[in-house]
C-alpha cells in the first residue's frame, strides 16, 4: 500500500512487518505453493511490532494471510486481491528474466465492460484489454481469447495477479504474437452470487458459463469491439478451475472456439477423491462426437512441474486428444506449482501459437 514500509524484499529476504500490540503470536500463514507451505512464525520486537522473513522467496506472485493469535486477517501493508473465495493479501517477488515484468515497450488499455445478462438476469462486468493501437485504426478487426480465472477467483485475477496485459505487451514487442482482444469475465454464471464456493458443483460451473458465453457475452463484445466473428479467430482459455471449464465447453462448442487453452486444468474423475485424479476415459471422444465430428483446431495444455495430479491430468489429457485425432501442445513450468507463475508463463507460451 502507498507509504507502507512492508512487505519488501531486503538484504535478508522478504520481509513482513505487522503492528498487534498485546499479541501473544503472530504467524505468516502461506498458500502452499513455492514460496512455502503452513506458517512461518513472527519474532517480537519493541513497541508491539512482530517481524518474519522468507530468506529465499520464490519469483511471482503470492497469496497469504497473517495470523494475530486467533484471528486471520490480511496485512494492512499490502494490497488485496480475490482469491480463495475472499480478498487476500498477496505480494510480488519481481524478476527482470521473467516475461511477465514491465517493459518500456507500447503498452495496450484494460477497459471495463458492464453488460445485463439475459442468463444470469444480473449486470456482470467484463476486463477487455486491447493491444497497442487499437484505437488508431478504425478498420482493423482483432481475434478474441475469452481468458477464465480458477476456483475463488473473478475477473480482475487475470489482469491483476496474471499480468496478462503485461505478457501481451511484451509478446507484441517481440513480435512473438498476433494483435488480439483478451476477455476476461467471472466463471460463476449459474449459482445465486450468495453460493458458497464449496457448493457450487461441476454442471454449474460449465453448463452456466457456456450458456453465458453462447447467449451473452460473446455477442456483447462482438458488439461493443472490432472483432473478428468466426471460430478461427476465437479462442477459449482458463487455469486451473478455468482450464477445466475452457476445455469441457470448447469441445463442446468448436462452432464457437476454434482454440482452446487449459492451464493446469482441473480435470479429474468424478466421484474420485482429490488425491486420485484421472481423466474420463472417453469424455473428449464423447464431446467430439456430440459436436458432429468438428474438432479444435489446437489444444494449449499446462502445469507446472511442481503440481504433480496436474501434470498427471495433463499428460493424461494429451492421450485422450491424441486419441480422438486433435492437435496438441504441451508445456511445463519449471520449479513452480499451482501459482500465477506457472500460469504466467503459460499465457507466455500459449498466446504465441493462437490464431496462426
Amino acid at each position: 500500500m502507498p507509504g507502507a514500509e512492508f512487505p519488501r524484499l531486503g538484504s535478508e529476504g522478504l520481509e513482513f512487518r505487522i503492528h498487534a500490540p498485546g499479541a501473544h503470536q503472530v504467524k505468516l500463514q502461506l498458500p502452499g505453493d513455492s514460496l512455502g507451505s503452513g506458517s512461518v512464525p513472527f519474532s517480537p520486537e519493541p513497541d508491539g511490532f512482530w517481524h518474519a522473513v522468507i530468506s529465499d522467496p520464490a519469483v511471482g506472485f503470492h497469496y497469504y494471510q497473517v495470523e494475530i493469535d486467533a484471528l486471520t486477517t490480511n496485512d494492512p501493508g499490502s494490497r488485496t486481491y480475490s482469491g480463495y473465495g475472499r480478498s487476500v493479501s498477496g505480494v510480488e517477488v519481481p524478476d527482470p528474466l521473467e516475461p511477465f515484468e514491465l517493459r518500456d515497450v507500447p503498452h495496450g488499455e484494460l477497459r471495463s465492460l458492464w453488460f445485463r445478462s439475459t442468463v444470469t438476469r444480473s449486470w456482470r462486468e467484463l476486463w477487455v484489454w486491447t493491444p497497442p493501437g487499437y484505437d488508431d485504426d478504425i478498420d482493423r478487426h482483432y481475434p478474441v481469447l475469452y481468458l477464465q480465472h480458477g476456483s475463488g477467483e473473478d475477473e480482475t485475477s487475470w489482469s491483476r495477479q496474471g499480468r496478462a496485459g503485461i505478457i501481451m505487451d511484451n509478446l507484441l514487442a517481440d513480435g512473438a504474437a498476433r494483435p488480439t482482444l483478451v476477455v476476461m469475465g467471472s466463471g460463476y454464471a449459474a449459482a445465486p452470487p450468495s453460493t458458497p464456493l464449496s457448493a457450487v458443483d461441476s454442471a454449474m460451473i460449465i453448463d452456466g458459463l457456456q450458456q453465458l458465453l453462447a447467449d451473452d457475452v460473446i455477442a456483447t463484445v462482438d458488439r461493443q469491439y472490432r472483432t473478428i466473428t468466426d471460430r478461427t479467430h476465437r479462442a477459449l482459455a482458463g487455469l486451473s478451475m478455468g482450464g477445466r471449464q475452457a476445455l469441457a465447453i470448447g469441445l463442446r462448442r468448436p462452432d464457437l472456439f476454434g482454440w482452446l487453452g487449459g492451464l493446469s486444468p482441473a480435470i479429474w474423475q468424478r466421484g474420485t477423491t482429490d488425491a486420485v485424479w484421472s481423466v474420463e476415459p472417453t469424455w473428449i471422444e464423447d464431446a467430439v462426437r456430440a459436436a458432429g465430428g468438428v474438432r479444435p483446431q489446437q489444444v494449449f495444455l499446462s502445469a507446472g512441474t511442481l503440481e504433480e495430479r496436474f501434470v498427471t491430468a495433463v499428460d493424461e489429457l494429451a492421450g485422450s486428444l491424441a486419441a480422438a485425432g486433435i492437435d496438441h501442445k504441451s508445456y511445463l513450468s519449471p520449479g513452480t506449482a499451482h501459482e500465477w507463475t506457472t500460469w504466467r508463463r503459460s499465457l507466455t507460451e500459449l498466446a504465441p501459437r493462437l490464431f496462426r
